[in-house]
């Protein structure tokens, strides 16, 4: 898809109907936005999650700095998988902590991961960037988000909010509607 992506889209353009062409093209770019927005969010997530688990890992001493470094890596390449994701790399580095006695350190590796890896960001700073960048309300970014997932399973990580990106576009339109003909 990734290949002919701008034939796929003049394709879908040239089926638009000419009556409501308007609406159809606002809700593909719409529809655009909120997926770009997702994606954008997901890749810039996945790296701030490693660079902070690279830091974890190296200052709470779990690993030198090319094997922070390396968990660091391998976290943005789990977090960019749906559901698998950095929580692994820092529970594997807690439990390493914790079997070489170290309890302090991998109860605070453990919170640090709990709150900035893994899954603190996904539920307080996701949805507001999806949000920003999808320009729709940070409440309904989460609930599309986890309602999507609920409802679709990981498909519905994106599914939900770009369908209900698209469901705020129709009633918007639909309010302009209601609008002119009350006029």
């Amino acid at each position: 898809m990734l290949v002919h992506s701008r034939a796929l889209s003049e394709e879908l353009y040239a089926l638009l109907p000419e009556e409501r062409r308007d609406l159809g093209v606002e809700l593909i770019e719409k529809g655009k936005e909120t997926l770009n927005a997702i994606l954008r969010t997901w890749l810039m997530l996945s790296v701030f999650k490693g660079v902070l688990l690279t830091l974890g890992f190296y200052f709470l001493g779990v690993a030198n700095l090319s094997g922070a470094i390396a968990a660091g890596i391998l976290c943005v390449v789990l977090e960019l998988l749906p559901v698998i994701g950095g929580w692994i790399v820092w529970i594997a580095g807690a439990i390493y902590l914790f079997t070489q006695g170290d309890i302090f350190a991998a109860v605070m590796l453990s919170v640090y991961g709990v709150a900035l890896i893994s899954p603190g960001p996904d539920i307080t700073i996701r949805p507001k960037l999806v949000a920003k960048g999808a320009k729709i309300n940070p409440a309904l970014a989460l609930v599309g988000i986890f309602g999507g997932i609920m409802g679709f399973g990981i498909k519905g990580l994106i599914i939900g909010p770009v369908a209900l990106g698209l469901l705020s576009t129709l009633l918007e339109e639909w309010k302009e509607q209601k609008g002119r003909a009350k006029s």
